[in-house]
């Protein structure tokens, strides 16, 4: 696997790491992985002596508060991780045979960090998101994907001998991308079949020439869902070098709705192409995504797509009241961004009192 095929979550399971500050969990470690449950969760599970011991502070059931818990990882090269946000929900005592006996933990994990190298070096970054369908869209671009395996076989070298090799090429194009240039930040938003990225049920990525910040992320990514009409899930973020090489990683806990996001249809805001459904055109994409980024904070679209999502997965008999909240916190962000836009009042307060 490259490090741009997909997210690299297995930088950790398989970077030789050791476990330096267990944290909240049961200690010493003897092995440990991580994964994504079917929620798309980060899951930590560990292996520790039956008569482990956890430092982790008990909380009263029902307790409201903020998890900072976190768990430290360093390799053979040095190279540090970090797991925050992390929380026990699983221990349990396995037995193998007479003599052996281990204590499993499991941990749910809000966020995993690893630094490979300098982060001056970067130069791309990678946003890697689920429920990003290829289809129905009609994509403006293309991907080109090429797959070459080369064998090589020595025999007898010594003696002069033989070497034999071959390769094996394959090559595909899909219709499922679009470049965009929003508010001067070139991106290519990329649709994956589940086997360019190994996993996922509808897989995709934006693509970022440079590193921008977070925040610059959230808002292209929401604009995106809205005029799409999809509800992109963020998995995370890998940063990259010139060369393609991973200078850091981070993936997230993730959140579908409750995996409801996989359900729902496809509903744009508004048509994205001249002549067909679903098709999407570059500059009828650009323009509507600029709009919404560049209104992000005027419309309080960060809260807007919170309550427009989750009116959309709601049940049909509590969904009304939910597109209701919505739409009325809409127009309260319209009309204090744009107050002489439309009328709020039958009578202005000195015509009433006359």
């Amino acid at each position: 696997m490259t490090g741009w095929e997909k997210e690299s979550v297995d930088l950790i399971n398989d970077g030789l790491f050791q476990i330096t500050d267990p944290g909240p969990l049961h200690a010493p470690i003897h092995k440990f992985s991580i994964r994504r449950d079917e929620t798309l969760a980060l899951i930590l599970e560990t292996e520790a002596a039956p008569d482990a011991k956890s430092s982790a502070a008990q909380h009263p059931s029902g307790t409201v508060r903020l998890n900072t818990e976190k768990v430290e990882l360093v390799n053979i090269a040095k190279i540090k991780a970090t797991l925050t946000g992390v929380q026990t929900y699983s221990v349990t005592t396995s037995h193998d045979g007479p003599r052996r006996s281990a204590l499993k933990e499991l941990a749910r994990v809000h966020r995993t960090n690893v630094t490979l190298t300098d982060p001056k070096s970067a130069a791309y970054t990678i946003e890697w998101l689920e429920n990003l369908p290829a289809s129905p869209f009609l994509w403006p671009d293309t991907i080109n994907t090429v797959k070459e395996t080369t064998i090589t076989r020595r025999i007898a070298l010594t003696d002069g001998g033989i070497t034999l090799s071959g390769s094996d090429k394959r090559e595909g194009f899909d219709n499922a991308a679009a470049a965009l240039n929003i508010a001067n930040q070139l991106l290519y938003v990329c649709a994956l079949t589940p086997s360019d990225a190994e996993a996922g049920i509808k897989p995709g990525c934006i693509i970022y020439t440079g590193t921008p910040d977070e925040l610059a992320r959230k808002r292209i990514r929401t604009a995106l869902s809205f005029a799409l009409g999809v509800y992109l899930v963020e998995l995370g973020h890998t940063v990259y070098d010139e060369k393609w090489d991973i200078v850091l990683s981070a993936s997230h806990s993730a959140y579908s709705l409750g995996r409801k996001a996989f359900d729902l249809a496809p509903m744009p805001l508004a048509p994205l192409g001249k002549r067909f459904q679903y098709e999407i055109g570059r500059p009828e994409l650009t323009r509507m995504v600029s709009a919404l980024v560049e209104n992000y904070d005027a419309l309080d679209l960060g809260n807007l797509s919170w309550a427009y999502w989750h009116a959309c997965a709601a049940t049909v008999h509590i969904a009304p009241a939910h597109f209701g909240a919505a739409i009325e916190a809409l127009q309260r962000a319209y009309i204090k961004k744009s107050p002489d836009a439309i009328t709020s009042t039958i009578l202005v307060a000195a015509k009433w009192e006359d």
